[in-house]
């Protein structure tokens, strides 16, 4: 078997929480305490004097045990006043704290119905949380945000909500797949001088051109005096990671934006090369055709049914561990309802956030209101536009998420 050396759940959940064990002006001292001891024992070996008189404790496991915990206490000399804090979930976006004192935890536990798995820490330390909490004070601490998009995408939106104080749901409802025929990009990279524009809506498109790029037997220096376009940042981002200047990013991540961007530029006679997916909208190559310019659509991939079962997604909304369903393109919509069924109900309190106006469309089309929209049509203009929505709602009590 094999060690591996880290820190005590006693130590990390308190520090978590925003409780110190130990402070000069409070306590130096801190004792760690089984909640839940052996049943076969027969006979408890506590100390309850001893403990009573230690300044921070931390019971693990304490929960079910709790009532007990507080009598010895009080029956050994320790203030009913003495602050405590019940912390379950620690270290977690579940994270959840009761804080009371002796002489009220018990009823107050009752009453919220709280459960394990949690610690409970005894001492004038507690306090000290009012101003050191940090962890649950970030901007959209504790909310379940279920991510549709692809599976090999959602990293960088899910490290963005952990970095928030959110809990990402992995639920894919699309995966990106090469289109069923590379006939279209094959004679497209043929005459590839032949174009004076090569534009990339996503970064799908981007990643499975270079790849058909260069199973062709071509090179980025077969690019030479085409420009480029890109819808968005992250699109942008794939093209110079190649090495390769990006000429034109709209200010508007949409295909409108490329065509208001565009309607400054005399485009009569040009040539204009449009990788993108297989289902798309027409608005930007028809727009470009009544601006003068001579389009070429490729199928650059296709996006497909992710193959999850909905029955993940339906115990999360039992246990109310959903808080906003997050939706990245109006495919991830459409397969969502798919996946979920025609007479799927948005459960109460769960919101809508959409990442720009094309997929939020799809989205009302389906019938959900869309509650939280952004400013930047990017996976960080989302992660803000959460922030700033939770922002505005009030407060809840001691007891529950980022309380």
């Amino acid at each position: 078997f094999e060690i591996v050396p880290g820190v005590t759940s006693a130590i990390a959940v308190p520090a978590y929480a925003g409780i110190p064990l130990t402070h000069r002006g409070l306590t130096s001292t801190v004792a760690f305490v089984t909640g839940h001891e052996d049943p076969t024992k027969g006979k408890s070996d506590i100390d309850w004097q001893a403990l009573a008189r230690i300044g921070t404790l931390v019971f693990l496991m304490g929960v079910k045990n709790i009532e007990k915990i507080v009598k010895e206490l009080e029956d050994n000399g320790r203030s009913p006043k003495a602050p405590v804090a019940l912390i379950r979930w620690g270290t977690t976006a579940r994270q959840e704290i009761l804080t009371g004192t002796l002489s009220s935890i018990v009823k107050l536990a009752r009453e919220q119905k709280f459960a394990p798995p949690a610690i409970f820490v005894v001492g004038e330390v507690v306090a000290l949380r009012d101003t050191l909490q940090w962890f649950d004070s970030k901007p959209i601490f504790g909310k379940g945000v279920v991510i549709t998009r692809p599976e090999k995408q959602a990293d960088d939106l899910a490290q963005l909500l952990i970095k928030a104080g959110a809990n990402p749901i992995h639920f894919p409802t699309i995966k990106i797949v090469p289109p069923a025929s590379w006939r279209e990009m094959d004679n497209a990279i043929k005459k590839l001088e032949d174009y004076d524009w090569l534009i990339f809506t996503s970064a799908n498109g981007v990643a499975y051109f270079f790849e058909r790029l260069s199973a062709k037997g071509k090179e980025i220096r077969d690019l030479k005096g085409i420009k480029i376009c890109c819808i968005g940042p992250a699109t942008a981002r794939q093209v110079q990671d190649k090495g390769i200047r990006v000429d034109l990013v709209p200010k508007e991540f949409i295909a409108e934006g490329i065509l208001k961007s565009f309607s400054r530029t005399n485009l009569k006679g040009k040539k204009i090369l449009i990788a993108r997916a297989a289902k798309a909208r027409d608005v930007l190559p028809e727009g470009l055709k009544k601006l003068g310019a001579q389009v070429d659509v490729v199928t650059a991939y296709e996006t497909v049914g992710s193959g999850k079962k909905k029955k993940e997604l339906e115990e999360l909304f039992k246990e109310n561990q959903v808080d906003v369903i997050a939706f990245t393109s109006s495919s991830t919509v459409h397969n969502f309802i798919k996946i979920m069924g025609g007479g799927f109900k948005l459960p109460k309190g769960v919101k809508i956030a959409c990442i720009g106006p094309v997929t939020a469309a799809a989205a009302r089309k389906a019938g959900f209101p869309v509650d939280i929209h952004q400013e930047e049509y990017t996976i960080e203009g989302l992660v803000d536009a959460l922030a700033n929505y939770f922002k505005k709602k009030p407060a809840a009590g001691k007891r529950g998420k980022g309380k």
